[in-house]
């Protein structure tokens, strides 16, 4: 038999520069997507406002999936525009995960709340912060069925009848997704602020040619 003529692919590396740039850019593109959101939410088309809020926080997890490829470059792995383009990159689920979810960690409760520093209390707190971590694991995939429902209209899984966007989604359920990914970008856009300062001291050109998209307005 015959051996198949083997193809040698000749990966394509990204500087170390390049890639940090990327991670700019992609919270430059979560700044546009949460703006449109925000436009569209104020005009009551709700299901797209909601959809356009998750891309946003997916592209928050992008920017923070690609420092980590950026810091794999700094210290001499080979980073190719493949690796840019696949995997973590590429995954909804992923980037949703990269980019967390904001709960609180407060004690809600009925009647009396025990006594802070309790072991009725500190047993309330584990249980909550428990629930919270189970919410961030089940988050991206849930938010990314929600995400697909915002934008598409598709049969029921029991066959009973349609998802419609404008039947799943209102002004309450799109503005607090908004309002989830105002707050990953307020957070992302402090860290590469902080970023962008320490690179600048080192290297004032390319401190100088990293892009901070706008802090957010408040009404």
């Amino acid at each position: 038999m015959a051996k198949k003529a083997s193809r040698s692919k000749t990966a394509t590396i990204v500087s170390t520069h390049t890639i940090l740039a990327g991670v700019f850019f992609a919270l430059r593109q979560a700044w546009e997507l949460l703006s449109a959101a925000t436009i569209l939410q104020e005009a009551g088309k709700f299901p797209s406002a909601y959809g356009l809020a998750v891309f946003c926080r997916e592209e928050i997890g992008k920017s923070k999936l690609l420092e980590k490829r950026w810091k794999d470059s700094l210290a001499g792995k080979l980073v190719s525009a493949q690796d840019l383009n696949s995997g973590d990159l590429r995954s909804h689920a992923r980037k949703l995960r990269a980019v967390g979810k904001v709960l609180s960690e407060g004690v809600f409760s009925q009647g009396v709340p025990p006594d802070p520093g309790s072991s009725e209390a500190n047993e309330l707190l584990h249980h909550i912060r428990q629930i919270n971590i189970r919410v961030r694991e089940l988050d991206p995939d849930r938010t990314h069925l929600r995400r697909q429902r915002a934008f598409y209209v598709e049969m029921h899984e029991a066959g009973v009848g349609w998802w419609k966007p404008w039947d799943f989604f209102d002004r309450a359920r799109s503005r607090g997704e908004i309002l989830e990914a105002e707050s990953a970008y307020l957070l992302r856009r402090l860290e590469l602020e902080v970023l962008k300062e320490k690179i600048g001291r080192a290297d004032v050109v390319l401190g100088n040619s990293l892009y901070l998209p706008p802090e957010l307005t408040t009404a």
